[in-house]
Formats: structure tokens, sequence, C-alpha cells
């Protein structure tokens, strides 16, 4: 028989704290992309058209590391909400099983 296994909300929470630091740095990433963006007149007037061919490319950059910050960002929550969701059913179950113990 198996003995079960056990699931420590601590140590999620702490996990989801990780995940959440991941994310800010991810957000920074972002800021620091954001910050470095050519300008389209960087090249001169002669190869502007250049810079122009490589603006859309810097902003799907912009655009992967935005959507990985919230991506990241939604699963430190979605971490955090499956620690309170096992520590609710642990109450639950805990109840019902005092509750049942005391009429065998």
């Amino acid at each position: 028989m198996s003995g079960g296994f056990e699931v420590l909300g601590e140590e999620l929470e702490t996990h989801a704290g990780k995940v959440d630091g991941l994310a800010e740095r991810l957000r920074t990433a972002v800021r620091a992309a954001q910050q470095v963006s050519m300008d389209n007149s960087a090249f001169g007037v002669i190869c502007q058209p250049f810079a122009l061919l490589l603006d859309p490319f810097e902003q799907m950059g912009v655009q992967a590391l935005e959507q990985g910050a919230e991506s990241v960002a939604d699963t430190a929550g979605k971490v955090r909400d499956a620690s309170s969701k096992y520590a609710e059913r642990e109450g639950v179950t805990g109840t019902e099983i005092n509750r049942h113990g005391e009429s065998l």
C-alpha cells in the first residue's frame, strides 16, 4: 500500500515567491529592451530604411518578453491558488474525518 503524499503549503508559497522573482527579472528585461530600442534616425538619412526594417523585429522581441513576464507572473499566482486550495481541502477533509471518526 502506498504511503500517500503530502503537500507542503509553505514550500509552494516559497516556490511562488521565486517564480515572482523571475517575473520581476523579465519585467526588468522588458524595460531595458524598451529603453535600448533603436531610433530610426540612428543610421542617418541614407541608411534609415535599414533601421525601419529592423523595427518590427525589435517590437517582436519586446512583445515576447512582455508575454513571458505575464505568463510567469500568472504561473506564480496559480501556484499560490493551488497552495490555498490544498490547505482548504486539508481542513475540510480533516473536519470530515474527525466528525465520522467519533461515530465509529
